[in-house]
C-alpha cells in the first residue's frame, strides 16, 4: 500500500515525496524508520554552530539539523536537480523561511570539478560520484554529469567560520576527509554515515581520530565525532 503513498511524517515534520519514488526507501518512510539512525545523534551536536550537510537527499535530516541550529546556517549540498525541487517543497511545507533555504545544487568532492560523472541507481539514495562499489547499490538506471565542489571552497565563499560537518556522500567520504581538509582545524563535529566495507569504514575513523576527532556515538554505520 505505502508504494502508492506520497505524504510521510515523522512527529516532528511532513514530507513528500513523488509518486515513482525507490519503494524501498517509501517502505522506511512509511513506518518511520528513514534516517532514524542520524536523527538520534543529531541531538548531540552543537546547538549554535553552521552546519555544512553533503547528501541532503529529501530533506529530513536538514530540516532536523536546522531546528537544532535555530539562527545559524545551514548548507545542503545536494547534486541531484530533482532532489532539489523536492527539498524545497519540503521546507515550505514546514513553514521555514525561504531565506533559510541554502541549497547548492553540486556534488562534493575533494575539489572543485567540471562534468564530473554522477551515477545513478534503482534507488533514489544511492546517486554518487564516487566510483566505490558500496554492497547495495542495485542496477545502475543512468550517468549524468554535474560539477563537484570542496568544502574549502564553500568554506572561503561563505565566510563560514566554525562549523560542523554532515556527510552522507555514498563512497566519496573517503576523498572529502582524506584530501583538501584544511577545513578541518574549523570543524567541531562530523555526523558521518560510513557506506565503505569494513576495514576501509575503520580504516578512515582512525584517520579521522588521528586529525583530532573521537567518535562520541555511534549507530551502526553512522558515527558521530567531535573535536577533541
Amino acid at each position: 500500500m505505502y508504494k502508492n503513498d506520497i505524504k510521510f511524517k515523522t512527529k516532528d515534520f511532513i514530507y513528500e515525496v513523488p509518486l515513482d519514488f525507490d519503494p524501498i526507501t517509501k517502505f522506511l518512510m512509511k513506518f518511520d524508520i528513514y534516517e532514524k539512525k542520524e536523527r538520534t545523534l543529531l541531538k548531540k551536536m552543537l546547538p549554535d554552530t553552521d552546519i555544512i550537510e553533503a547528501g541532503a537527499g529529501v530533506g529530513l535530516i536538514s530540516m532536523y539539523l536546522k531546528k537544532k541550529i535555530k539562527n545559524n546556517r545551514l548548507f545542503m549540498i545536494e547534486p541531484n536537480i530533482e532532489m532539489n525541487q523536492i527539498i524545497k517543497k519540503n521546507f515550505k511545507l514546514n513553514n521555514f523561511d525561504e531565506r533559510e533555504i541554502n541549497l547548492l545544487n553540486f556534488g562534493l568532492s575533494d575539489n572543485e570539478k567540471v562534468d564530473v560523472p554522477f551515477f545513478k541507481f534503482e534507488s533514489d539514495m544511492a546517486n554518487t560520484v564516487s566510483t566505490e562499489t558500496l554492497d547495495y547499490n542495485l542496477k545502475k538506471k543512468d550517468i549524468t554529469k554535474i560539477d563537484t565542489l570542496s568544502i574549502n571552497s564553500i568554506v572561503n565563499k561563505y565566510n563560514i567560520q566554525d562549523f560542523q560537518l554532515v556527510l552522507d556522500i555514498e563512497g566519496e567520504e573517503t576523498n572529502v576527509l582524506k584530501k583538501n581538509n584544511d577545513w578541518m582545524k574549523n570543524c567541531k563535529s562530523i555526523l558521518l554515515e560510513n557506506h565503505l566495507p569494513k576495514i576501509k569504514l575503520q580504516e578512515l575513523n582512525k584517520y579521522v581520530v588521528n586529525k583530532g576527532f573521537k567518535i562520541i556515538d555511534k549507530k551502526e554505520n553512522v558515527f558521530l565525532f567531535v573535536k577533541n
